[in-house]
């Protein structure tokens, strides 16, 4: 009896080992994903720069702290792909959270739509990401009025490069590499607030295909799109190169690990 007992313990524990190894991720992922896509366009609403810079950064700080232990807290495909290529993410999960966000950056998009007047939600399009610098939009808040900066979107596709790799070597130096012993989700919340703040006004600060995927195909706003694809993957790919050939840890890096 007590062998019955003992086995049928074990059986509930492999079962609940399974759920939070392989369905509990994913779910994370995608709820994570979701909500971080709804806060960061209605953020666009708001009013000011900083704002909108500090709502980024404390919602995915917020979510990759509650989620770091469940999925690795990512809610972005070219932080994915930066994780699995770094090490810090098996192949296998990656190929299924990278569908899993997109999914959920519709969803979060939706939202958006759903809860707005359709006036105001045409307005901004839906927080899509856009090239303000070079007035290529209509204006809708005072700074985009008043400020007029010229560059080309071969500079824009740049400055996204250089902002993901920040952002995302920002995650990996502090979610996956192992030398501190713990995890500090918060600086990747940093990161993304300082890459808002940095390049809104110029590119656009769209460091998640996630986002600018859902909220094109809800909003319809589609010019320049390629900018923010091109910016997140140049960037995964950077910042996973820097990261395994030369700032990685022991277990991870490629190189000098004599």
């Amino acid at each position: 009896m007590a062998d019955e007992r003992r086995r049928g313990s074990d059986s509930s524990e492999d079962e609940q080992n399974a759920w939070e190894k392989f369905v509990q991720p994913i779910f994370a992922e995608f709820i994570g994903t979701a909500l971080y896509t709804f806060l960061a366009c209605m953020a666009v609403t708001g009013s000011g720069i900083f704002g909108i810079g500090i709502a980024h950064g404390f919602a995915m700080a917020a979510l990759c702290t509650g989620f770091i232990e469940i999925s690795g807290g990512q809610f972005n495909p070219a932080v994915s792909l930066a994780s699995v290529l770094a090490g810090g993410t098996h192949p296998i999960v990656g190929l299924i959270y990278i569908p899993i966000q997109i999914v959920a950056g519709l969803v979060g998009s939706a939202f958006v739509k759903a809860v707005l007047q359709e006036d105001t939600y045409n307005e901004f399009d839906g927080g899509a990401p856009m090239l303000r610098g070079n007035r290529r939009i209509t204006p809708f808040d005072e700074y985009d009025k008043v400020n007029r900066w010229e560059f080309s979107v071969v500079s824009a596709i740049i400055i996204e490069i250089l902002v993901c790799t920040l952002i995302y070597l920002s995650y990996l130096m502090s979610n996956v590499d192992t030398r501190t012993g713990v995890k500090d989700p918060i600086y990747y919340g940093f990161g993304v607030s300082a890459g808002v703040l940095a390049s809104y006004y110029v590119s656009g600060g769209a460091f998640n295909p996630a986002v600018s995927f859902g909220a094109a195909i809800v909003s319809g706003y589609w010019p320049n799109h390629y900018v923010y694809w091109a910016g997140p993957v140049v960037g995964a790919l950077i910042s996973a190169a820097l990261y395994r050939l030369l700032l990685g840890d022991r277990k991870k890096r490629l190189l000098f690990k004599g």
